[in-house]
């Protein structure tokens, strides 16, 4: 399985870090449409089987400008790929695991040839990454930053 990591578009501010309902900026909208002219090159071959997104609207937003047009794929929201975990204070290793306990499900569901598309926040990167070079979660695993609207293809075989 192919996956693709989109960080979102570029977001307005609000009064919270943690904000679950910035929307993107103008700017943001479009670099994803930008995004979305190379998810469409990608998916030439029909090889896109799904999109998931964080419920964050960053995320959704983001994910449904660059994935308009795709035919029959809808944006699945899954909570795993939000940036923090709503109500419950998480370690970093486990929040590196959350990201890899989806990565590994979607694994065990999909082909060795299918792509998925994964839109979340910048700092769920280091998740993705443990899962390709099946690295395990680490308290010493860097804080990495990702620039917005940012497509970036991991793959590992199934094991």
């Amino acid at each position: 399985m192919k996956v693709v990591f989109c960080h979102h578009a570029e977001r307005e501010r609000g009064k919270s870090f943690n904000s679950q309902n910035d929307s993107i900026t103008s700017l943001g909208k479009k670099d994803a449409e930008i995004v979305s002219k190379l998810i469409k090159k990608l998916d030439s071959q029909n090889k896109i089987k799904a999109v998931f997104s964080s419920p964050y609207l960053r995320c959704m937003e983001t994910a449904k400008i660059v994935t308009k047009g795709l035919s029959g794929i809808s944006i699945e929201t899954d909570e795993r790929l939000n940036e923090f975990k709503s109500k419950v204070v998480e370690t970093w290793v486990e929040f590196q695991n959350r990201i890899n306990d989806f990565l590994i499900e979607k694994e065990n569901e999909f082909e060795k040839d299918d792509v998925i598309v994964c839109f979340t926040s910048g700092l769920n990167i280091v998740g993705f990454i443990n899962w390709s070079y099946g690295l395990s979660a680490s308290e010493n695993a860097p804080y990495l930053g990702v620039p917005s609207c940012s497509p970036i293809m991991f793959t590992k075989n199934k094991r």
